[in-house]
């Protein structure tokens, strides 16, 4: 329980690392009050959710880009859960590295492959021997910067995750869509009665 509000704290799974996206739009949704289940898999929120380890889950389900994420909509169907709310957020990637570094040091940059291709025009620009790789979270590239001290590695990811692990951001605002956003889920094995609810979703078999 807070001791300000006495109401019990939500626990929310997202995909992800802390500092990344998906954090962010649990905070903006339910405030800042929650305790936060990270997941390597947007399979792992769901099953979270279902068998009770989680109240909440926030999945991302469409981005202005990359289009919809109809793998998400399948784990929503077969974990039977209900769709009790949504929230949208403007997606604004930062490349960004250990305290320090010069942009001329950078070898390697890391990302989520949806990051990646949201920053592509930015990328094309770079040297041929920048080398670009994959990770499974964006704010996990950058947790791995700062944990393991890597002085010519690069991350693409939000400002949070650059405030959380304590980097600083090389270039701002690289992603090429300038008015690219998110649409995200709130999932639950309940139906959440909300006045302010103006939108159902329906699935067809």
């Amino acid at each position: 329980m807070s001791e300000l509000t006495k109401e019990p704290v939500k626990r929310v799974a997202i995909q992800g690392t802390a500092g990344a996206f998906h954090e962010l739009a649990a905070r903006r949704y339910f405030g800042s009050l929650i305790e936060v289940d990270e997941c390597n898999t947007f399979a792992c929120v769901c099953q979270k959710v279902s068998e009770g380890e989680a109240d909440f889950g926030i999945m991302a389900i469409e981005n202005t880009i990359a289009g919809s994420l109809l793998q998400n909509y399948s784990l929503i169907n077969t974990h039977q859960l209900k769709i009790v709310g949504e929230i949208y957020l403007h997606i604004e990637m930062q490349l960004m590295a250990l305290p320090g570094i010069s942009f001329s040091s950078i070898e390697h940059i890391i990302s989520h492959p949806i990051a990646i291709a949201q920053c592509r025009e930015f990328l094309d620009t770079l040297p041929p021997n920048i080398k670009i790789s994959e990770a499974s979270d964006t704010a996990g590239a950058a947790r791995m910067i700062s944990e393991k001290e890597l002085d010519n590695t690069a991350a693409i990811a939000g400002i949070n995750a650059a405030e959380l692990y304590d980097l600083e951001v090389l270039e701002k605002d690289i992603h090429t869509n300038k008015q690219n956003f998110t649409r995200f889920l709130v999932l639950s094995t309940q139906n959440v009665v909300n006045t302010r609810h103006n939108k159902r979703s329906i699935c067809f078999e």
